[in-house]
Parts: C-alpha cells; structure tokens; sequence
C-alpha cells in the first residue's frame, strides 16, 4: 500500500533551474498528448510558430490551472477535468473552434447560440481536459513514484494512477485515439508522422534524464507569487493579441460572447461546490499497482506500432478514426455530466 501525503504551502516557490527543467517536460507533454496526437503541429520541433506560440500556450495554460487548483484546493479528479475545461476554452478566444469549427471548416453538427455543437464536445469536453491537461500531470506524477517519490503527491489521484483494469482500458484507448488521429491527420504520410513521434518522443526522454538530476515530483510545475504573475500575464498578453488578430472574422456577436462568458461562471461555479481534495477520495483496499516507467514504454511502443499500421492501412484507419471520434464524443458528454452531478452532489 502506498502512503500519500499532502502537499505543504512551504513547497511554492519562485521557479529555479529545477523548476525550469520540470515546466519544459510538462509542456512537452502537453504538446505531445494534445498536438501531436491530433496531428495539428506536424515537426512542431522544427516549427517557428510551434515553438514560439503554440508551445508556450500549452506551458502557460498546464501551469495556470494547475496551480489555480492547488491554491483552492480543487485537485480532486472531477474538479482537475473542470480545470481542464477551462484550458480547452481557449479555442473560443484564440482559434475561435469552439464558436466557428474547425479552421476551413463549418461546425459539423452546427451551433447552438453561437457554440459549435460537436467541436465542443470534442475539443472542450475530452481533448484539453484529458490529453492537454490531465494526462501529463498524471504522468509526471507517474516518474516521480518511478524515480525516487515515496508516495502519490495528490492524494486524491491515487485511484488515477492505479493499474486497475478501468485505468489499463482507458490507457489502450488513449494510445489508440494519437495512433489513430496522427495517422489520419499527417494524411497517411509515414515520414512526417513517424519523424514528429520519434522527435517528441526523444525530447521528452532528454527532459526526463535532465530533470531527474534534480528530481521529478509534482511541487516543481507550482509556482510562487511571481511565477503567477509572469504566467497571469503572458496569458493576457495571448489573448489580447490573438483575439482581434487570429480570424478576427470568426469573432461572433456580442449575445454569444456574454454566452460564452457564462459558461465560464457554470464551470467555476461546479468547481466551487467540489469538496476540497482530501484522503477520503482514497479507497484503502484497492491492492492495485501504480503504473510505473515500464507501462509507459510500454505504451509508446503499441504507440509507435499502431501509428506504423494506420499509416500504411489508409481504410482501416479511417473507419477506425470515424469510431474514434464518436466515442471521443460519448466520452466528453459522460465525464462533463458525471462531473456535474459529482460536483453538485458533494
């Protein structure tokens, strides 16, 4: 049985070396399970505008409402998706997705007062709070028990990191939903999919073997007052930027704007009535165990695997990118209406 323990308000501080090297692995990792994953940011290592704004917008995002969720102690499972929500409503102010559809495309199922039905669902309720937020948080937090923590940092997370068969299952899925995608979205083109999944790959183990130098644990992505200002402000930056300048003809009216607005006080409000994150989110008698570095590589070798069939099986991976997508969606409503009524029942 692991022993956890809580994180202490003595461990902010003002980033150093350290915290540096940590927040670098956490944003590659948010880059690889949302970007390259999707496809969206082929060779995004070689890319300028990758590099310059799109990596940045995932760091600054992952690190503001992580540390917005240990500061209000809302760093329970339901309320760490809620954050993830909200990292996702991104693609309202900067991509504009989430009121127009994808880029070159009209919304797929339509729009209901100026929200794009499906892009929602997918984008805001599943990709960023799993891919973009969840997962690499979860997986640092799986290193830091590989090499070195004695026990899980949140303890409420400990029946995410469990080796249940619920957790396996939805592990294979994952793998499956970036092989799947990247292989769909590169356009079945084996150098460029296989040279951004390697390369993302390889950075990330470099980060690793450099952050292990001075330890891998959660406490490194926390910041202290002026790395919050530094990040506030960079995100304010951002988005007074890209707002009026980013397809500034997909800005809607000022109804769905005040709309949108709402849904931000609708998920602060759900994450408001979350109980606070305590040890009684631990279920004692479960034996499983933690997923360790090995499941990792593990996975990214059925990764690698999968993404080398799908590429050279165009029609299988379009059926199975089509099943994909559906069960994405599926996924989203479920894990927004449990969270809802999670929320509201504690």
């Amino acid at each position: 049985m692991i022993k956890v323990f809580k994180l202490s308000s003595t461990d902010l501080r003002v980033l150093r070396a350290g915290h540096y090297r940590s927040i670098l692995l956490a944003g590659s990792l948010s880059m690889f399970f949302a970007e390259v994953f999707a496809g969206s940011s082929p060779l995004w290592f070689v890319d300028l505008w990758a590099l310059t704004v799109t990596f940045p917008l995932y760091t600054m995002h992952l690190l503001f409402f992580f540390n917005l969720a240990y500061r209000f102690d809302r760093l329970s499972p339901r309320s760490l998706y809620l954050w993830g929500v909200l990292f996702g409503f991104y693609e309202f102010w900067i991509t504009k997705v989430l009121w127009s559809g994808f880029i070159g495309e009209s919304p797929l199922l339509g729009t209901f007062l100026g929200i794009a039905v499906f892009e929602f669902i997918l984008v805001a309720l599943f990709w960023h709070p799993i891919m973009s937020f969840m997962l690499p948080i979860l997986v640092i937090e799986i290193l830091s028990l590989s090499y070195g923590q004695p026990s899980v940092p949140v303890p409420s997370h400990d029946r995410l990191l469990r080796k249940t068969r619920k957790n396996k299952l939805l592990a294979y899925y994952f793998v499956l939903n970036g092989a799947t995608i990247l292989a769909f979205n590169s356009s079945f083109n084996i150098l460029i999919s296989h040279i951004t999944a390697i390369g993302s790959i390889a950075i990330i183990v470099i980060l690793i073997r450099i952050c292990r130098k001075t330890g891998i644990q959660i406490n490194n992505i926390l910041l202290g007052k002026k790395g919050m200002i530094i990040v506030s402000l960079y995100l304010a930056l951002l988005y007074g930027i890209m707002f009026p300048l980013l397809l500034p003809e997909r800005i809607p009216g000022l109804g769905t704007i005040i709309f949108t607005l709402l849904l931000y006080v609708v998920i602060l409000l759900l994450i408001y009535c979350d109980k606070h994150t305590d040890t009684h989110d631990i279920d004692y008698m479960d034996t499983a165990e933690t997923f360790e570095v090995a499941d990792l590589k593990k996975y990214l070798v059925i990764f690698m695997a999968l993404l080398t069939i799908f590429v050279l099986a165009p029609p299988v991976c379009i059926i199975m990118f089509m099943m994909i997508m559906f069960g994405d969606a599926i996924l989203g409503v479920g894990l927004f209406l449990r969270a809802i009524y999670d929320s509201i029942r504690t």
